[in-house]
């Protein structure tokens, strides 16, 4: 794991949404891929509690067993206990939002309407896995509020 991540830990997921054990626990996984899209498993922990302390433990473990190596992004969900402790403990490191929690929750605020949820998920699963420049993005993000929020302030106003 150690050598793996020394090659490949630029850019990481890490995850607690897991709870298959007998006690209930959250799993945390560091995972990340290799030069061949294999995924490499970098660390895991079971967890008591998903609290900003553990996580402010558990990120300075990680640290320390990878000898200091910080990775450069991190994606992670929208746990806020998570968020603070990587603003507490990695400094520095980039943390976004994993798309497949992205998509999940706009899943959840727009399954009452369908159309608008099959319109959004086209333009998200394009904005996330295709666009290459910040400039396309722009494009497409307008794109998509115009085609799927049509009558909304927010189409037509600066991001």
């Amino acid at each position: 794991m150690r050598a793996d991540y020394k090659l490949f830990g630029d850019s990481i997921s890490f995850d607690t949404t897991y709870r298959t054990n007998k006690a209930y626990r959250p799993l945390g996984m560091f995972v990340g891929f290799n030069h061949h899209r294999q995924t490499c498993i970098f660390g895991a922990c079971l967890l008591y509690e998903e609290t900003s302390a553990s996580f402010e433990w558990l990120f300075d473990a990680f640290r320390r067993c990878m000898d200091q190596k910080l990775p450069t992004t991190i994606f992670i969900d929208q746990d806020a206990a998570m968020a603070k402790a990587l603003r507490n403990e990695w400094l520095g490191v980039f943390h976004a939002l994993c798309t497949w929690h992205i998509l999940m929750n706009a899943k959840k605020h727009f399954k009452k309407d369908k159309n608008v949820w099959k319109k959004l998920s086209i333009h998200l699963t394009y904005l996330f896995y295709t666009i290459d420049s910040e400039v396309e993005f722009d494009i497409a993000w307008k794109d998509m509020l115009a085609e799927c929020f049509p009558d909304s302030d927010f189409v037509y106003g600066d991001p």
